[in-house]
């Protein structure tokens, strides 16, 4: 059993008895302050958060998109997060790239969560074309969110000399700590478990408990949260791998923003085994929120601190536009982990994917 949970203690205070009119006037700088959304001051006035812009996740201050890019040189790790088919948020990934490679020439490798390690080969052979892109998709089982909104990130490598590597660990190995928990492995499954592997921290298991909604029992989210911890770390140490080889390379790593957001999950897992050079962007979704919701979504959180590095907004502006709920949302988490374990087991290769 995961022994991650917090204690609190609940002690009360007996305070010193002050006269009417000191109490009335702390009653009303109480009130003043608790006007103001998110701790900023009452003279201050309200960010006007808009979409399609870059923020300072500690200033929150507008960010050109070049300046971001001159920031990313050789040797550094880029988190991109995403809603899943959520396509601006696609959009913006393909933008980053091409920012990137035109602020210095480099090698850009893209590092995808929807792919997974064993399957480097078959990554290698499609983006070589000696296997078309139906075989190719059929091999490694891709599911929703559909392809195309991937299509684009995992070419782009092919423009600047790079790879584009599966990160994540097996579904097999995800699916059946999802369904039935760590000390179910077998010693076989256990060897696939990344180097030293470790669960997320105390304060990603209680924003993963909140964002469950307690739509699932005690039992089933440790299992959950086991198997979202394998996900992080195993997409941390591969991509730690591939920078060891290619350590004059940039690698810019596409996944769902719960895995990146307030430096919880991959991030922390990236910084835990050794990557120092790290840059997260956060991508948020402003559609239907009011402003003082808007600014909460680029605003440090009390507990978590701040959201990422970088947080860029976007709005859905077409009715069609596909989108998928953020892997980690309440009522789709516990369908996501059940699709996931009920996938169809196929043999594993051990070796670590050479680039």
């Amino acid at each position: 059993m995961i022994n991650c949970l917090r204690k609190f203690v609940n002690s009360e205070t007996r305070m010193p008895q002050m006269d009417l009119k000191l109490t009335l006037r702390s009653s009303l700088l109480s009130l003043i302050f608790l006007a103001s959304p998110m701790g900023i001051s009452a003279t201050q006035k309200p960010l006007l958060v808009e979409s399609d812009k870059i923020y300072s996740g500690t200033t929150q201050e507008p960010q050109d998109l070049q300046e971001l890019a001159s920031q990313i040189v050789p040797g550094s790790v880029v988190i991109i997060s995403e809603l899943h088919g959520f396509a601006p948020h696609h959009d913006k990934q393909v933008e980053l790239l091409k920012a990137i490679e035109t602020a210095h020439p480099q090698t850009v490798s893209v590092g995808m969560e929807f792919l997974e390690y064993p399957e480097q080969d078959l990554i290698n052979d499609y983006l070589g074309g000696r296997l078309d892109e139906e075989t190719f998709l059929k091999e490694v089982q891709w599911g929703l969110p559909e392809f195309p909104f991937y299509r684009r990130q995992a070419r782009f490598p092919l423009e600047t000399g790079g790879n584009t590597v599966g990160l994540n660990a097996p579904r097999s190995l995800s699916g059946k700590i999802a369904k039935e928990g760590l000390e179910s492995l077998t010693e076989y499954e256990k060897d696939l478990l990344p180097p030293h592997f470790e669960l997320g921290s105390a304060e990603y298991l209680e924003r993963f408990r909140e964002i469950m909604g307690g739509h699932v029992d005690e039992k089933d989210l440790v299992k959950y949260f086991a198997a979202q911890s394998l996900w992080d770390d195993t997409m941390a140490w591969i991509a730690l791998q591939y920078m060891k080889f290619n350590p004059n390379r940039t690698l810019v790593i596409i996944v769902g923003d719960f895995h990146n957001a307030y430096k919880l999950g991959l991030p922390n897992r990236l910084k835990a085994r050794g990557v120092r050079n790290l840059i997260t962007i956060s991508q948020v979704d402003l559609t239907g929120l009011s402003d003082k919701a808007a600014q909460e979504e680029i605003t440090p959180h009390p507990s978590w601190g701040e959201r990422a590095d970088f947080v860029w907004t976007s709005k859905d502006s077409e009715e069609t536009s596909k989108k998928e709920p953020l892997i980690g949302l309440q009522d789709n988490l516990r369908t996501h982990y059940l699709y996931r374990a009920s996938r169809w087991e196929k043999t594993l290769r051990m070796a670590l994917p050479i680039f």
